[in-house]
């Protein structure tokens, strides 16, 4: 049954709107776009289930994901799916002692060379309504390079 490693995600449930920051290259400026998401706990509150929508490069972009805890494993799982790939990013990992930071990690294609590349995701809680993901591709040298930020503010 869910427990206090489902708990803690609470303050992510709710309607977001959101400012997506891309950094597409190293050395290049950021682009910033606009979205939405909505969140809600699935299954029991086993899960919460995140729909995306906005823009990406002048297009409107979708995605989907979702993010528990395997009480098993004892790791938390992050998946995403969106309308710029034909990939499903599976990582998995962990809380810190507060309970507002969720790192994960894991593979992940790029649309855009066409490879497989390593990922970490930080999911950090600010305050009940405030929000940020981080995103972070690992380099040929293992250096990580922060890709994108999505900043979630709370619909009041």
């Amino acid at each position: 049954p869910p427990g206090r490693y489902h708990d803690n995600r609470k303050p992510w449930v709710g309607d977001w709107s959101a400012v997506v920051t891309i950094w597409p290259a190293p050395g290049a400026g950021p682009i910033k776009s606009k979205g939405e998401a909505l969140k809600k706990w699935i299954l029991g509150d086993r899960f919460i289930e995140e729909s995306f929508r906005g823009e990406a490069g002048g297009q409107s972009f979708r995605g989907m994901g979702l993010l528990g805890y395997d009480n098993v494993k004892k790791v938390y799982a992050w998946t995403w799916i969106d309308s710029m790939s034909t990939g499903i990013t599976i990582s998995t990992g962990t809380c810190d002692e507060s309970g507002k930071v969720i790192t994960v990690a894991g593979e992940t294609s790029n649309p855009a060379t066409g490879k497989i590349i390593k990922q970490k995701v930080v999911l950090r809680i600010i305050n009940n309504d405030k929000h940020v993901l981080e995103m972070f591709e690992a380099d040929a040298k293992g250096k990580d390079r922060k890709t994108l930020e999505v900043a979630y503010s709370r619909w009041k």
